[in-house]
Formats: structure tokens, C-alpha cells, sequence
């Protein structure tokens, strides 16, 4: 549960960021996407807060960019740089923490076999795990299907010991 807590976390700070910098990141789009881009936004406010703190290379990028572009010198190619490295870097974040949760709830609502095969017992104080289970066994005749008998049967796991 603690990780879902960090997944659900992730998804708070995003929420709290797309408040802060609503309507506050005017004139931060770059010609390359329009301004309803929310990442956009958020990378703008967190570009003037960096910003405003000194922890941007700001000459070691400008003097880069102006080998790609010679000749032109301009700030707002610099801040939109950055917004857009930014942007990448929360769009980046945002999939990866949707990703787990998503794997995370496909790993606890699955099923109770793990790779076909094993049944994870439940931590300490979580109670015993019952599962319904069949097995094919080959070489038995069982009605249509000759050859193999399918057998059910039920089995308890326990929950674990504490040390």
C-alpha cells in the first residue's frame, strides 16, 4: 500500500502544480505547440522559479544554442529551451507514475497465481490467502477431452510468521 501512497503522491504534486501555475504562465508557448498545452504552463512556472533562484546554466546554454543558431541571440529562445526540456521531463514523469499505477493494480486485482505458478502469502496480520485450484493430468481419461483428467481442489496458504 506505501507505494500507492508515492503513486497517488506524484499525482497530487501534479495537480498542486497545474493550480499554481494556471493562468500565471502567460506567453511561455513555444511556436512548436499551441498554449492549451498544461505542461507548458507548469514548466513555465517552474522555469521562473528556478529561475529566480540562480539554478539554471544559463550561459553554458546560450553559448550552445548559439552554435546552432548563429547570430541570433535571443532570451526567449533560452527560456523556451527550457520550458520545453521541462515540459519533456513532467510529461516523461507524469506516464512512468500512470504506468505503475497501473501496474500496480493489475498485479493486486489479477488473480492469486503469480506467473502461473506461485501464490504469495499475505504479510503478517493479513489473514490466509484461499485459493480454488485444477490440474490437468495427463494420461488419465476423463469424458471428452482423452487422455487428461482435470482434478479441483482447494488450498489454504497462511498468512506470515512474524519473526
Amino acid at each position: 500500500m506505501g507505494w500507492m501512497v508515492l503513486y497517488g503522491g506524484v499525482l497530487l504534486a501534479y495537480f498542486i502544480l497545474l493550480l499554481l501555475s494556471r493562468g500565471k504562465a502567460k506567453g511561455i508557448s513555444s511556436p512548436k505547440r499551441g498554449k492549451g498545452n498544461p505542461l507548458k504552463g507548469m514548466a513555465g512556472w517552474l522555469y521562473k522559479r528556478l529561475e529566480e533562484r540562480g539554478l539554471l546554466q544559463k550561459k553554458r546554454v546560450e553559448k550552445e544554442l548559439h552554435l546552432l543558431y548563429p547570430g541570433i541571440r535571443d532570451a526567449d529562445r533560452i527560456r523556451n529551451y527550457y520550458i520545453d526540456k521541462i515540459a519533456l521531463v513532467l510529461l516523461l514523469v507524469l506516464i512512468g507514475d500512470v504506468a505503475a499505477i497501473a501496474c500496480f493494480i493489475s498485479a493486486r486485482f489479477g488473480g492469486l497465481l503469480s506467473e502461473g505458478r506461485y501464490i504469495y502469502r499475505n504479510p503478517f496480520g493479513a489473514g490466509e490467502v484461499e485459493a480454488c485450484l485444477e490440474a490437468k493430468i495427463e494420461g488419465q481419461e476423463d469424458g471428452p477431452a482423452a487422455g487428461t483428467k482435470t482434478e479441483s481442489f482447494q488450498i489454504t496458504v497462511g498468512e506470515r510468521k512474524h519473526d
